[in-house]
């Protein structure tokens, strides 16, 4: 099995390594706009990293770092699990801080709504990951903060990062649940600047490892329930949102 990823390079299953793309062998698509320094970070990405992240997706999340450079604020990701998607922000975004949000340790099964979320909680999903890993895996990088816990509880634990004050201009979020979602939303649209932009991956994900996602998506309708054609769905399973 054979998986095209990026630009000219797919992902061999079998012998578990990238490999050059030759039109007319594999089944898949080419991108023109994908550029070679994405193309190498992903490629230097471990397998296990990043897997449920299709090429659009990344170049999405990419491109709006650069894109939001200009804008006064921070960079954030909540649900970081191994990094995948933190190492593409990472790639993109200078000398800004990022802010990187996660349990490290698997699926705060206590938030999940049964009556929203169709998540299984017989099993903890999410656990190849650990505070230790992801940090040495982005420690290359300037002005990387991890804030370890479920959030936004685990932002009092970190009083130095002054959290609560901070200005954000892009945020990035991959938390599958409803609470967790819309706990997200509350916290940090009103900390959004003009210009700046919310993503949010498994918007409308069927069929996923732990389980289906329609509460990512029921807590953006509820929360933008005023104004709803702010959501924009986007590269396979992503919405954006921009703030006015």
């Amino acid at each position: 099995m054979s998986r095209l990823f990026l630009k000219y390079y797919f992902f061999n299953d079998e012998q578990n390594e990238w490999q050059h793309y030759k039109p007319g062998k594999h089944n898949g698509y080419t991108s023109l706009k994908i550029p070679d320094s994405l193309v190498e970070t992903i490629k230097k990405r471990p397998a296990t990293r990043g897997l449920s992240q299709s090429p659009e997706e990344a170049y999405l999340l990419y491109s709006s770092v650069r894109d939001t450079a200009a804008l006064e604020g921070a960079l954030a990701e909540v649900g970081v699990n191994q990094g995948g998607s933190a190492i593409i922000i990472c790639q993109a975004k200078g000398n800004t801080p990022l802010f990187l949000c996660d349990t490290f340790e698997g699926m705060p099964n206590e938030r999940v709504d049964t009556s929203i979320d169709h998540w299984r909680t017989d099993i903890r999903t999410h656990t190849l990951t650990s505070f230790d890993s992801v940090q040495k895996y982005v420690g290359d990088y300037p002005n990387v903060h991890l804030i370890k816990g479920v959030f936004p509880d685990s932002i009092a634990q970190h009083p130095e990062f002054d959290l609560p004050n901070q200005r954000f201009k892009l945020v990035h979020l991959d938390v599958d649940l409803y609470r967790c979602t819309l706990d997200c939303l509350e916290w940090f649209w009103p900390r959004l600047v003009s210009g700046g932009r919310i993503i949010s991956h498994n918007y409308n994900l069927t069929g996923g490892h732990g389980g289906n996602t329609p509460g990512v998506k029921k807590a953006f309708e509820e929360y933008f329930s005023e104004n709803r054609h702010h959501i924009v769905e986007v590269a396979e399973t992503q919405c954006l949102v921009i703030k006015p």
